[in-house]
């Protein structure tokens, strides 16, 4: 076939994934109204759900916090100890691979071995006698009753406990920590976006939109509580809660349809989940690779690609990874050398010529212009249930870090679809471990300016630290032996806020950091 001839016919293919603005404008709309209908508890597509995170870091976060991030084969225990500011929170972390046997044990199996892990890590930094709030980052589907009380609804990544399946976690893991006399208790338990969202605010205070875009996408926002109809709290406490939207479930009733493609339907088809996240289907990392394979087979079958052959091996199911579309699309050598190499060498297509490169290329580019489009109108529709005139939008994933068009479309379309709204977009550090402990240095600080409501925050922790000091100071003096702080090579630490404050113990000492991460 004619170069001309087929790249007409690619530019027909192609129109399919072409969205124009008032499509993009419409999906924004139907999101809204999704939006509300989860708010309201009534049956759609977004669930709606409540965090029980009631208030955002403002850099004012002082104290040593535990973080816990499981959400696969690896768990990971880490100590931070925050000190006013941003640029000085030191963190200590150690990774752990969770053994199968445990994945597919008993309800006590898993807990003990969580409990047992944290245990190590405090006692390898000697902190056995301190009390420590802890933040949890659970990335497996459950139903919360409060900031601490979480029911696990069903096990996800391998893990098969029947025994966990409708228990609360949190209450499951506090009661094997105090099984082994360690001083730590889980303050709040959060997903990944409510970790984004809050290792931004630490830095940016006008972050109020986190978002995920990397295997899988969701999103979490501000939201007034008069707003939140499933619920009935004291506003008293906070007009204010963190929702995770569970956005990616957006489409399940039908309301993108007719804006997908018919890869779109194979690839829905043929996953593990048909019928069920839509517009994360359309937009993440691990489907974006699957519809641009679904169409390069549709396009060789038709004789537009690769003399009509594309191998054994490009039939198997999620072989053209996303990091294959970021390479395609941002070659730039002269004759598409890498996307040579990567369709002939690494995928074994037989017949891959340079005109075959242009049009994959092509092929890249429309299915990626259409993800950042559509994750675009996601977010202006959150940008406009929120209503202000500047905000930060904190981004993490593995395709907002890895692929830079998409980005690019993401930034140029919701400036579009949100004109009105200055957004600026930051980057989260470490979402799931810092904003864990994040999480639950925030609760503490609420705690404690609610207890202490006359006395500012910054002016308690300095009375407080003073306090403590001439305590050390006393009672160094009374036993001839040398306080924490002569004894570190950094100040004494902050006492700890809210549950890390009690009479009967001291603060965490200062911790000499060990695979410090920034």
């Amino acid at each position: 076939m004619g170069a001309y001839k087929c790249y007409i016919q690619l530019d027909e293919l192609l129109k399919d994934f072409d969205l124009k603005d008032s499509h993009l404008h419409e999906i924004k709309r139907r999101m809204l109204n999704e939006m509300e209908k989860g708010l309201e508890g009534k049956a759609g597509d977004l669930r709606m759900l409540p965090t029980y995170v009631r208030g955002l870091p403002d850099g004012s976060e002082q104290g040593r916090y535990v973080a816990l991030d499981l959400g696969g084969t690896h768990f990971r225990v880490l100590i931070i100890n925050f000190n006013e500011g941003t640029q000085s929170d030191e963190v200590t972390h150690k990774v752990f691979q969770v053994p199968k046997k445990v994945m597919e044990g008993t309800s006590e199996m898993l807990f003990d071995y969580l409990a047992e892990c944290i245990a190590i890590v405090i006692s390898e930094n000697h902190l056995e006698d301190y009390e420590l709030p802890l933040g949890f980052t659970f990335s497996f589907p459950c139903k919360l009753n409060g900031l601490s009380s979480a029911i696990l609804l069903n096990w996800t990544k391998g893990f098969k406990i029947p025994g966990v399946v409708g228990e609360d976690v949190v209450k499951k893991l506090n009661e094997a920590i105090e099984a082994r006399e360690n001083h730590v208790r889980v303050e709040a338990i959060l997903n990944d976006t409510v970790g984004c969202l809050c290792s931004g605010a630490y830095e940016d205070p006008d972050a109020q939109i986190g978002v995920i875009y990397g295997t899988g996408t969701n999103a979490c926002y501000i939201e007034k509580i008069e707003n939140v109809k499933t619920l009935m709290l004291d506003p008293e406490e906070s007009d204010k809660m963190l929702i995770n939207t569970e956005f990616g479930a957006f489409g399940n009733g039908g309301c993108l349809d007719e804006y997908r493609t018919m890869y779109d339907m194979l690839v829905d088809r043929e996953s593990l989940n048909p019928g069920k996240q839509v517009y994360e289907k359309m937009i993440s990392g691990m489907y974006m690779g699957e519809i641009c394979r679904y169409a390069c087979i549709d396009f060789a079958k038709q004789g537009i690609f690769f003399q009509g052959n594309v191998g054994k091996k490009f039939l198997q199911k999620y072989v053209f990874e996303t990091k294959y579309v970021s390479a395609i699309v941002h070659d730039q050598t002269p004759n598409l050398e890498r996307i040579h190499y990567h369709l002939h060498y690494d995928l074994d297509i037989p017949h891959v010529s340079r005109q075959d490169c242009v049009a994959v290329q092509q092929l890249c580019k429309a299915v990626s212009k259409r993800a950042g489009k559509l994750a675009a109108a996601g977010l202006a529709a959150l940008i406009q249930k929120i209503g202000c005139e500047k905000l930060a939008v904190v981004c993490d994933g593995s395709l907002y870090h890895g692929h830079e068009k998409f980005r690019g479309y993401l930034n140029e379309y919701v400036s579009i679809l949100a004109p009105s709204c200055t957004v600026k977009f930051t980057t989260a550090k470490d979402a799931s471990g810092r904003g864990a402990a994040l999480v639950a240095a925030t609760s503490c600080r609420l705690k404690s300016q609610r207890s202490s409501p006359v006395m500012s925050r910054k002016n308690s922790e300095m009375k407080l630290a003073s306090m403590d000091a001439a305590k050390q100071a006393n009672s160094a003096a009374a036993n001839n032996k040398p306080s924490v702080a002569a004894n570190s090579s950094q100040p004494a630490a902050s006492p700890q806020p809210g549950p890390a404050s009690s009479p009967t113990r001291e603060p965490a000492p200062t911790l000499t950091v060990t695979n410090s991460t920034k």
